[in-house]
């Protein structure tokens, strides 16, 4: 096989423009903003755009994946985060452990993941999706 060229492409991330579309979306919306930051943050860079949306004063974090929550708790011990994709069952007291706010798909998920903050005497912050039928 013939070795490939690296590739051409590459993204520049400008800093100054998130501040700015920030800011801009939080005198719109006039309240507390998460800031979506999966899929390390569309490719700007997850940890780097955190760091600049919690200097704006962003109260939340959302990522999809619990490895990318894991990612953000390492800097953000205090910043929550919620995962907006599927986590299963099986971790669940990782969740807690590291009070990330998870989104619950069904009611035995929820008592699942119930069930296992009882058995560590603590809370789960959790996030409901329902379904409206809106995306039929």
């Amino acid at each position: 096989m013939q070795d490939l060229p690296p590739r051409a492409s590459y993204v520049e991330v400008n800093t100054a423009a998130l501040v700015h579309n920030f800011s801009v979306i939080q005198k719109v919306c006039q309240m507390p903003l998460m800031a979506v930051v999966k899929a390390n943050a569309y490719g700007a860079g997850a940890l780097g755009a955190s760091r600049v949306f919690v200097k704006q004063g962003a109260i939340y974090l959302g990522v999809a994946t619990l490895d990318e929550a894991l990612e953000l708790r390492t800097e953000f011990q205090d910043i929550p985060i919620l995962i907006l994709g599927y986590t299963p069952d099986h971790v669940a007291k990782v969740l807690v452990k590291h009070k990330i706010t998870q989104t619950l798909f069904s009611h035995k998920q929820a008592e699942h993941f119930s069930a296992a903050a009882l058995s560590l005497k603590q809370k789960l912050k959790v996030h409901i999706k329902v379904d409206t039928g809106m995306g039929a």
